[in-house]
């Protein structure tokens, strides 16, 4: 499994660090990160939610990550990982976290797009961002990569293809997350005319076993359950590889940009099918158009209020699901020098991560 990670045309980070600092180092793509950082050797600290913050988490979430893709390996390159327990909102924790450091990899975040979730996606996503920023700029961190999301990105009209050049407009089409991921890409960007070397990689929806969860692992949830419909629209999907590779990339001028990080642009019903493939379950195969999705969110709305209760079906959610975006990873591959590796692969292996979690 691990060799999945390596390619010998793929110019990646070999040269020796000091320190790198993951935070959201539980995460989907953080716990990816410190993996492969201890695959190689590199003096990593991977920084996770203290308990009982609203993000709290613990480090077990990272570890089902590394014994799914090293089941033999698992222990030892747990313990090359220095885990501290931290919160972004938390200055002090950040910069004693970052004491040494000569790179940051930023991949903590809060992925929602539940209306009870607005005031934590500004303060996690935006006001977390420029502590990290500010921690970094303090502790004399040299390069700081940035995982962002092409939700900051804004979004085209007509289906456009967006790309790196893409501007950010206004809209009521941004969902309150993408507006948070972008006020965090302005701190980012603040944190270079200050003197960070920085790296904004902007990820589709990504895809790969999660051990806490995500936008993405609800998805194959989903489709557990039973999901009998689909929706008509398309997106840009991310294999977890390939933010990894972007992540942990090296070459002349690569720094000082943003690169869009997405494997493949597919509809929703071909993500599902694959997804139920991949568990040996029959595929969704009712369409819902535009006027049935208004009628959906507000009946799980209602149930919402009635019950406590938070449903994953939401007005953003379903508006997002019915729209088609389109994403240009161009620039990326020709730095990596290979195209995206897609999602052939990393589907059947997160439903088989997932199939072993019930």
């Amino acid at each position: 499994m691990g060799g999945r990670f390596h390619h010998a045309n793929v110019r990646l980070a070999l040269t020796f660090v000091f320190m790198i600092v993951v935070t959201g180092a539980t995460g989907l793509i953080g716990s990816h990160i410190c993996l492969e950082l201890a695959r190689r050797g590199e003096i990593v600290r991977g920084m996770y939610a203290a308990a009982g913050s609203p993000e709290g988490d613990s480090k077990k979430k990272a570890e089902r990550v590394f014994r799914f893709w090293e089941p033999n390996q698992a222990e030892t390159l747990l313990r090359r990982v220095d885990w501290v327990a931290g919160d972004v909102l938390e200055t002090e924790s950040l910069c004693e976290a970052f004491r040494g450091a000569d790179k940051v990899i930023h991949a903590a975040g809060l992925v929602s797009f539940h209306p009870r979730d607005i005031h934590r996606l500004y303060s996690v996503n935006g006001e977390g961002t420029a502590n990290v920023v500010n921690a970094a700029l303090h502790s004399g961190v040299r390069r700081f990569v940035h995982i962002s999301s092409v939700a900051a990105l804004g979004r085209s009209r007509n289906g456009e293809l967006i790309t790196e050049q893409t501007e950010w407009k206004t809209s009521s089409r941004n969902s309150v997350y993408a507006v948070s991921k972008f006020q965090a890409e302005r701190e980012v960007w603040r944190g270079k005319e200050e003197g960070l070397d920085i790296l904004v990689l902007n990820p589709g929806v990504v895809l790969g076993p999660s051990g806490n969860g995500g936008s993405s692992a609800s998805l194959f949830d989903a489709v557990l359950q039973g999901l009998k419909f689909y929706s008509t629209g398309s997106n840009g999907f991310t294999n977890i590889l390939d933010i990894v590779d972007a992540a942990l990339a090296e070459g002349e001028n690569y720094y000082g940009g943003r690169y869009i990080v997405v494997s493949r642009n597919m509809p929703y019903k071909d993500i599902l099918y694959a997804v139920a493939k991949g568990f040996g379950l029959k595929p969704p195969g009712i369409a819902v158009n535009s006027w049935m999705t208004g009628i959906v969110w507000r009946a799980f709305a209602l149930k919402d209020i009635l019950t406590g209760s938070r449903s994953l079906i939401t007005r953003e959610t379903v508006k997002n699901a019915s729209s088609s975006y389109y994403y240009s990873s161009e620039k990326l591959e020709k730095v990596l020098g290979r195209k995206m590796r897609g999602i052939d692969e990393i589907i059947p292996d997160t439903c088989r991560f997932f199939t072993g979690l019930r």
